[in-house]
């Protein structure tokens, strides 16, 4: 039987991670994975949130006004970096997804 406070504590705690930690981790998941030639398990729950994340950058981007030019080229290069992180730990996963599928025949 488990204690209900620390199941609560720990969803408390992953509430309280910040974007900047999600990234951090996501990075660090992604590197990983293309540095080693076997599928790691899968970090999918980090790759929900950034996408929560890039659609709500993206909607701050659409709302702002021209008056901040420089701040929004800056927001949507920030946006690009994710997005290509995000994408890019996908397809590595795919492709050894594909590789062990193909060398199972």
């Amino acid at each position: 039987m488990t204690d209900p406070t620390i199941e609560m504590e720990d969803e408390e705690y992953e509430e309280m991670v910040t974007p900047e930690e999600v990234l951090r981790k996501m990075t660090i998941a992604w590197q990983n994975e293309l540095c080693t030639p076997c599928l790691l398990p899968t970090q999918m729950e980090l790759v929900d949130v950034l996408l929560d994340q890039i659609q709500g950058m993206e909607e701050n981007i659409a709302r702002q006004t021209d008056k901040a030019q420089l701040r929004i080229s800056l927001h949507r290069m920030e946006l690009q970096r994710i997005s290509f992180v995000t994408s890019d730990y996908v397809r590595c996963r795919l492709r050894k997804i594909e590789s062990i599928r193909t060398s199972d025949r």
